[in-house]
């Protein structure tokens, strides 16, 4: 996937209109369209940084330097947790965490997990 298909794809994934993104990145909304339709290509440093940081992921795979599946396994895999995650429910995130903001939200509420936070394991 180019940068471009990857940052709309975020965006939509968190559920944020361009205008909501760009405000939040601090870039115009113009922009932030050049940005997904691959007009611009060169986006600076710290433009993806505050991307990054917005789509709750990392610059790296802004870039393409790593996937999604990638990070999440070496996540749950680092420090001792593969001895308690199976591979199993690191398939399980990987899907959920591919899933549109609706999809997770439907998920979140079969499971009772509505008001269940974040956590950063790593």
């Amino acid at each position: 996937m180019d940068k471009g298909a990857c940052l709309k794809q975020l965006r939509e994934r968190t559920g944020i209109t361009q205008t909501e993104a760009a405000r939040h990145i601090g870039i115009s909304k113009q922009t932030l369209y050049k940005y997904e339709n691959n007009v611009i290509t060169n986006i600076p440093s710290d433009v993806i940084e505050r991307m990054a940081r917005l789509y709750e992921t990392t610059p790296a795979f802004i870039m393409g330097w790593e996937n999604s599946e990638q990070q999440i396994r070496e996540a749950y895999y680092k420090g001792g947790i593969r001895r308690t995650i199976t591979d199993r429910e690191v398939d399980l995130i990987i899907l959920y965490r591919a899933a549109s903001r609706d999809t997770q939200t439907a998920i979140d509420k079969i499971l009772g997990l509505e008001k269940v936070e974040k956590r950063d394991i790593g």
